[in-house]
């Protein structure tokens, strides 16, 4: 397999077209979160 093949099989894996539905409803929440002052990502 080649270093082409790798990246593309990589790439499809990834399912860079749904991405974006997986991270804007977390986003979303942490916005939410952080307003309302519940959110402490580092605790």
């Amino acid at each position: 397999m080649t270093a082409s093949q790798q990246f593309n099989a990589w790439y499809r894996a990834a399912r860079p077209r749904t991405l974006t539905a997986t991270y804007v409803p977390l986003g979303v929440a942490a916005a939410v979160a952080l307003r309302d002052g519940v959110f402490e990502p580092l605790k």
